[in-house]
């Protein structure tokens, strides 16, 4: 098919633009509803509350002060206080609510208070779960019902992105010193390698989106650093499911990049993977090939194995022993301790190490499939919106923001796999940041214009401009 010829010449009463200044096509306006949540000055206030307490949560600076300083400066409930507040009388449960993946989080939350009555020690199951209600599930109102804009997405962004810079220089100066071939904190809720590198990858995609889209040279190359130091501290750790989670990871992302990204990305991950091998001290090299079978691997690494699949085989055994209600919230480590006799007169007294069968034993097989579909229900909305906006040239920054935060969900779901992390803040964060960026990704789709594809033109020797556009091609490419 030959493209058709465009006479160009002006006719009176035309208006000339200047060439590629074509203009926008007609974008809607926000609703009126919309205009008024996002000018709301209290839900603001709440909301900024809400990126200070993720920040707090994220970068663990209420744990550093408390060691380092030695008093604790409670910034948790400095900053949990106003937000949750905000949640109530903001109207973040209404905003929050509007979304089918908060229902199954609900669900899950609801049939593990529904199990406390049947827990094999109710007292300590209540005290766990009001504590992951109060500090963790929260999480998903604060981000999922009181972001209500994409401005406000990206504040979410720095957020978490702020607090990855301080976790990377904290393991620089609070490094263990009982286990000097594993990279670890000294102190905190994410002491254990193991925790601290499914961390670091939660929090080395937000690097990855200020690497990709700042438009500070300086930021943008802190990022670069951070996130190249980031990923040697997941491998220093040593932790073999880390390194199969950010294996994960990496593969997700190449699946779901552009072909640029992934041109990149061709050149760029070659280059890093020699030079993490190059730097990574043996011992750890070591225990990471243990996973495979190496017959390098240390005694602690053997030891490790089997203390795992120990417990796997016992939470799957409680899991259809007590296929309803479980054990109760929390209480697999002190339910196998008191009934198995692995230790003298005694079991092990250790968690699931699998986040999966760790809510199955304890909570149930329903409350597992909620816990599942609430999952899967954040990564979809995520990849919705990463799909509408990857095709509209300007709609990228929605794009980078969503490949990003399904890399880290990829990468952490995967880790969780070998860890007990179901009852932290990491996978309510998840939801709500899925929930905040679907919703603010609906209003941009709507009130940006679209970018109109810009022509080409040819000039011919005889001066007259001569422009090509492309044609509708009816069936199989063939015009009449």
């Amino acid at each position: 098919m030959l493209p058709r010829r465009v006479d160009q010449r002006p006719q009176a009463g035309t208006v000339l633009r200047p060439w590629g200044h074509e203009p926008p096509q007609f974008a809607n306006s926000p609703t009126h509803s919309e205009t008024l949540e996002i000018a709301d000055p209290f839900r603001k206030l709440a909301f900024y509350s809400a990126c200070l307490l993720l920040f707090t949560r994220v970068s663990l600076l209420n744990q550093i002060i408390s060691v380092q300083l030695h008093f604790n400066p409670y910034l948790l409930y400095l900053v949990g206080v106003p937000t949750a507040i905000g949640i109530l009388v903001g109207g973040g449960l209404g905003r929050g609510l509007r979304s089918r993946t908060t229902y199954f989080w609900l669900a899950f939350v609801l049939w593990a208070g529904l199990g406390l009555p049947f827990s094999s020690w109710r007292t300590a199951s209540l005290g766990f779960y009001l504590s992951y209600l109060r500090s963790d599930f929260i999480m998903l109102f604060a981000i999922g019902g009181l972001v209500a804009s994409w401005q406000e997405c990206r504040w979410i962004m720095w957020s978490v992105a702020w607090g990855a810079l301080v976790n990377v220089v904290s393991a620089r100066i609070f490094r263990g010193s009982y286990d000097e071939s594993r990279v670890m904190l000294d102190f905190g809720t994410i002491a254990n390698p193991n925790d601290y590198a499914a961390h670091l990858l939660f929090v080395l995609p937000f690097l990855l989106w200020v690497a990709v889209g700042a438009k500070s040279f300086v930021l943008r190359s802190a990022a670069v650093v951070g996130l190249a130091f980031g990923s040697y501290l997941v491998l220093g750790t040593a932790s073999r499911g880390a390194s199969i989670a950010l294996v994960f990871a990496v593969l997700v992302f190449l699946y779901l990049a552009t072909a640029l990204q992934r041109f990149v990305a061709a050149f760029t991950l070659p280059l890093g993977v020699a030079l993490l091998l190059a730097v990574l001290p043996q011992s750890t090299l070591n225990r990471i090939r243990s996973l495979g079978g190496s017959t390098d691997a240390s005694e602690e690494a053997v030891d490790s194995s089997r203390a795992r699949s120990y417990v796997l085989r016992k939470s799957i055994e409680y899991t259809l022993t007590f296929p309803v209600f479980g054990v109760g919230i929390g209480r697999f480590p002190s339910y196998e301790g008191g009934h198995n006799k692995t230790i003298g007169e005694h079991g092990a007294w250790l968690q699931t190490h699998n986040a999966y069968t760790q809510v199955s034993s304890e909570c149930g097989i329903p409350a597992l499939i909620a816990f599942l579909a609430g999952i899967g229900s954040a990564f979809l909305l995520l990849l919705k919106t990463h799909r509408q906006s990857r095709d509209r040239p300007e709609c990228r920054d929605i794009s980078k923001m969503a490949l990003c935060v399904i890399i880290s969900m990829a990468g952490f779901c995967a880790a969780i796999i070998f860890l007990s992390l179901a009852y932290t803040f990491y996978l309510p964060t998840f939801a709500g940041l899925a929930i905040a960026i679907h919703r603010a990704a609906g209003i941009e789709f709507r009130t940006r214009p679209r970018a109109t594809p810009r022509p080409f033109a040819v000039v011919p020797a005889g001066g007259m401009r001569t422009v090509y556009t492309a044609q509708p091609r009816p069936v199989r490419g063939i015009s009449g």
